[in-house]
């Protein structure tokens, strides 16, 4: 397997990094947006509803786990597996069938860097009950961004492509959905807590760069793999960081208290947490480094960073912080065969099937995602 590179822009995380909050804001935030007025936020309603009824992800033939044949027109089931060994087997069956079938999901993707940007702006926020979008609000904006709020049939077309390959179960953590804006090409979806309860998360999605099926895919899994590492049971979210801002002394007294990996701006992961212990396995000898350089605010340095520790990340990007690097790892764990490698970013994939939970898990992802491209979801 050959690693591959995705721009550093195309995702995004609001957590408090200064490299990653500029135009971030709180998922009901009145002060910062005007909502449409009630006859104009009726029709978007309606045509939401409407869509909700009528969508295409009702017409499928198969159920999640089903693989479609389409020259027999009928469902299959994958193999079912139990144990970690089988497994992993199977991932890495369903894994050679979409490459063989569909190409590389993880192929880096070439753009014009031609596309306009724009201050971050919401368009439309969803709650999520569940599991489903419930209670739209529509932002008042600008003219050359109303098809792009008003496309309620795109935004349930994103949502059905998360919650079709993310199983419910595992995604109890979220609740709220928004619709956003940056301009083309450059971030493509983010999460962030929920102000109104800080162990829950809200997922957002550009719409205007969501056309790009395939890597919009790999992204939901990369900001699945955020919420799948910092959820409640994962690490204990520090509400007065959170709200810091630039707080440093707020910041620097729950870093002390810390005895383990802390995501800056958030708070403290639990010991036995995955990115505890993959901070412990592969960052405590480039920390040093990592701080030294600034990475986090030197983009230069930190192409430079990536070149002189190449041989340790799966992809540039992955050198940002060590939640984002496990968050990139996540994707190539899920859509690569079991690595046979002795290189460090190969380490890194093979550091999940320690886990007999994430074997389990990414076989039944894989499932999905072969269900859904064999059905023509993409």
């Amino acid at each position: 397997m050959n690693k591959t590179l995705r721009f550093i822009s195309l995702v995004g995380m609001c957590i408090g990094m200064s490299l990653m909050t500029v135009g971030c804001s709180s998922f009901w935030e009145e002060e910062a947006e005007e909502y449409l007025n009630d006859a104009d936020q009726e029709v978007l309603v309606s045509a939401f509803d409407n869509v909700q009824h009528n969508s295409p992800m009702n017409d499928f033939v198969c159920e999640p786990f089903d693989i479609y044949n389409d020259s027999e027109d009928i469902c299959y089931p994958p193999e079912s597996c139990e144990t970690v060994e089988d497994c992993a087997i199977l991932g890495d069956q369903l894994a050679d069938e979409i490459y063989e079938r569909f190409g590389d999901l993880l192929t880096d993707y070439e753009f014009s860097g031609d596309g306009d940007t724009y201050d971050e702006q919401v368009l439309a926020r969803y709650r999520i009950v569940e599991g489903a979008l419930v209670n739209p609000q529509f932002v008042d904006v600008d003219a050359q961004f109303e098809s792009y709020r008003d496309d309620v049939k795109a935004h349930v077309h994103i949502w059905n492509m998360f919650t079709y390959i993310i199983p419910e179960k595992e995604r109890e953590m979220l609740t709220g959905f928004n619709i956003f804006t940056d301009g083309n090409e450059e971030t493509l979806a983010q999460v962030e807590p929920d102000d109104e309860d800080v162990s829950r998360w809200l997922l957002g999605v550009d719409v205007m760069d969501a056309d790009e099926s395939f890597i919009l895919k790999t992204t939901l899994l990369h900001e699945y793999a955020h919420l799948l590492t910092l959820q409640k049971d994962q690490m204990d979210m520090n509400e007065d960081v959170l709200f810091a801002y630039e707080d440093d002394a707020i910041h620097e007294t729950a870093l002390a208290a810390c005895n383990y990996y802390f995501v800056d701006g958030m708070g403290c992961m639990k010991e036995n947490s995955y990115l505890h212990q993959f901070y412990l396995a592969f960052w405590t000898d480039i920390i040093d480094d990592w701080y030294e350089r600034d990475i986090v605010n030197d983009e230069e340095e930190a192409a430079v960073f990536y070149e002189d520790y190449e041989d340790q990340f799966v992809t540039d990007y992955a050198v940002t912080s060590p939640d984002e690097d496990i968050a990139e790892v996540w994707p190539y764990f899920i859509l690569s065969p079991k690595p046979e490698g002795e290189e460090i970013w190969e380490q890194k994939i093979l550091f999940f099937y320690q886990y007999p939970e994430q074997v389990k898990l990414r076989a039944e992802v894989l499932s999905r995602v072969l269900s859904y491209l064999s059905q023509d979801g993409i």
